[in-house]
């Protein structure tokens, strides 16, 4: 059980290495055209998500476990359709190298994570939404691990699932807010730079 809080917590590093990151890039890609700023977020949420499925907890041959799902969630919320099918034939094309018997649930996660992100963008509307959309976001993605969970019942015993899937589902909705609510404020610094600048 210390092996799987210390992947968690490995995947909890990998979630605030990619905000990071993103955040960073915020100034860079002010200038940039939508197009390029679409492709990096893309990369960026691709490449995230497989840095997860490396850390991640097998809790039998293939069946794994890990934070890729938010990953995916908050690229395409922010990113949206583009962002979304470059972060997807990432994060899917992984997977599917990967193998196991839970590979088609992985890419189930992966897929799940990256409409439901599109799904509140497309409800949310503004560039930068409000808190409520991001809390949404990870009571979706939480609800994506729980549903994941489902389709690996009969691979893995009952009593290691009822181990893992709480916390990780928890760990998923904490992870997303984190993520969420850190691109949001670099994305307020940026317009209120903006402003000032215009002023």
């Amino acid at each position: 059980m210390d092996g799987f809080w210390q992947a968690l917590i490995a995947n909890l590093a990998v979630v605030a290495l990619t905000t990071s990151i993103w955040s960073q890039l915020t100034e860079w890609l002010e200038n940039r055209p939508a197009p390029i700023k679409k492709i990096v977020v893309g990369m960026l949420g691709g490449l995230g998500a497989v840095t997860s499925m490396v850390m991640a907890v097998e809790v039998a041959p293939g069946v794994l476990f890990d934070l890729r799902a938010c990953v995916v969630a908050v690229g395409s919320f922010f990113g949206g359709p583009l962002a979304t099918v470059i972060a997807i034939a990432i994060a899917g094309g992984f997977r599917l190298l990967e193998g196991g018997s839970g590979t088609l649930a992985g890419l189930f996660s992966i897929l799940m994570a990256a409409l439901s992100g599109l799904a509140l963008r497309a409800l949310a509307r503004p560039a930068i939404p409000g808190p409520l959309w991001i809390v949404a976001l990870g009571v979706t993605t939480a609800g994506i691990m729980l549903l994941t969970a489902g389709l690996i019942v009969g691979r893995v015993s009952w009593d290691i699932l009822e181990g893992i899937v709480p916390a990780t589902a928890i760990l998923a909705f904490v992870a997303t807010l984190l993520m969420g609510f850190a691109i949001r404020t670099a994305r307020i610094g940026r317009r209120d730079r903006n402003i000032l600048t215009a002023a």
